[in-house]
C-alpha cells in the first residue's frame, strides 16, 4: 500500500506544475496581433469602357455612404446621358439606370482591389439578361 500512495505523491508533484505552467501561459508572451481590417472600397469616380450588350458608356458614380447616383454618357450611339441610382454593400452593387422611354437594372459585383465592376442588366423588366463591366 505503501508504494501505491508514493506513486500517488510522485506523479502528482509531476503533474501539477506542469498544470500550473500551461495555464499561466508564456510569461514572455506578447498581445495578439491584431488582423487588419480591409479598407471599404468607395465606387466614387471615372469608370471606362462600361460595356453592356455592344454600347460603350463612360460611368460617373458618386458613393454616399451605401447609396450611389452617377451619370451614364454614350460612347458610340447618339444617346443622351442617363442618371442612375442605386447601392453598394462593399461587394455587390445595384443600380437603375432611368432613360427617356426605358429602365434598365444593373447587378453586379466589384472586384477585390476595386478596379473591376461585373454583372448583368435588365430592360424595361424584360426576361431578357445581359452582361455587362467597367473598369477603371
Amino acid at each position: 500500500m505503501r508504494m501505491t500512495k508514493l506513486r500517488y505523491w510522485t506523479m502528482l508533484s509531476l503533474v501539477v506544475p506542469v498544470l500550473l505552467l500551461s495555464a499561466c501561459g508564456d510569461s514572455g508572451s506578447t498581445e495578439p496581433t491584431p488582423v487588419p481590417t480591409p479598407t471599404p472600397i468607395n465606387l466614387t469616380g471615372s469608370w471606362n469602357e462600361v460595356g453592356n450588350n455592344n454600347f460603350v458608356f463612360a460611368l460617373t458614380l458618386t458613393q454616399t455612404g451605401a447609396a450611389i447616383t452617377g451619370v451614364m454618357d454614350s460612347l458610340n450611339t447618339a444617346e443622351a446621358n442617363t442618371a442612375i441610382d442605386g447601392a453598394f454593400d462593399g461587394t455587390t452593387i445595384t443600380f437603375t439606370r432611368h432613360g427617356a422611354s426605358y429602365t434598365q437594372v444593373y447587378t453586379g459585383t466589384v472586384s477585390s482591389g476595386g478596379n473591376r465592376l461585373a454583372g448583368t442588366f435588365s430592360h424595361n423588366s424584360s426576361a431578357s439578361i445581359y452582361p455587362w463591366f467597367a473598369t477603371r
